[in-house]
């Protein structure tokens, strides 16, 4: 009996071969219709001297708007502090007379006789004075008080403020509009001089104060003023020493009747 012999065939390695449909060859062959265009295309990164001229151009215009804004508000704000320092001054006298016992007074010293000129320098000067006295004071001593402690006003760093160029308050193009005299004072010698008795009131006479019963010091916004605006800040002070603020482009408060001339307490 024969043997039988079975031989198993090893099985080969299979590859397995994509090949592309007759489909894909065509797409690849066919040259792409926007070839043409996208080899003169060319990617930009950054900016023409054109377009870098046109927006320099409109930045200093805004600039220019903006700064002529600027330069007509700067003014206006000036011209409110100063006003809001002098109500603050008054209102700090008045509590030293009711402190101290003694007269205080707030007296003008130099204003603005052309206001609506930015050509000519700004000018606003006023001191806060204590009296030795507390009714008829001889003699008076500009803030800080020292005439007690060495016989001399020589210090008044504290009692002089001034607006003007050469002032340390300097404000500038606000100045104070005031005519000599319209603050004609309760006695002799203490003309344009806000005057406030131990018990807090003014001691002015009825002919110092308006028809609705204040004392009204202006502070001029001097550039809007040669444009013809009246942007003048107001501080009001009754009879009582309250002090308003307002504005004569748009007043709150002149309805508004308080220390009349007419008052009691004269």
């Amino acid at each position: 009996m024969k043997s039988l012999s079975i031989h198993t065939a090893t099985p080969r390695s299979i590859q397995k071969t994509t090949h592309p449909s007759n489909s894909d060859e065509h797409l690849s062959d066919s040259p792409c219709p926007f070839s043409g265009l996208t080899r003169g295309l060319h990617v930009r990164k950054g900016f023409t001297m054109v377009e870098l001229a046109i927006v320099v151009a409109i930045i200093g215009i805004l600039s220019a708007l903006a700064g002529w804004q600027v330069q007509a508000m700067v003014p206006k704000f000036r011209s409110k502090a100063a006003a809001q320092e002098f109500a603050k001054y008054v209102d700090l006298c008045r509590n030293l007379a009711i402190r101290s016992n003694r007269e205080c007074k707030v007296t003008l010293l130099a204003w603005d006789s052309n206001p609506s000129s930015i050509a000519t320098t700004n000018y606003g000067k006023y001191s806060i004075s204590l009296g030795n006295a507390s009714m008829n004071s001889t003699t008076w001593d500009i803030l800080p008080e020292d005439t007690y402690t060495d016989s001399s006003d020589d210090d008044q760093t504290m009692g002089i403020i001034d607006l003007g160029q050469d002032g340390q308050q300097k404000q500038n193009k606000v100045s104070i509009r005031y005519t000599s005299g319209d603050i004609g004072g309760p006695r002799t010698g203490l003309t344009d001089s806000l005057v406030f008795a131990p018990r807090g009131y003014l001691q002015n006479p009825s002919t110092d104060f308006s028809a609705t019963g204040y004392i009204e010091v202006e502070f001029v916004n001097k550039y809007a003023m040669s444009e013809g605006q009246n942007d003048i800040f107001v501080v009001m002070v009754s009879r009582m020493g309250m002090t308003r603020l307002d504005n004569h482009i748009g007043r709150r408060y002149e309805q508004y009747v308080s220390g009349t001339p007419t008052d009691s307490s004269e």
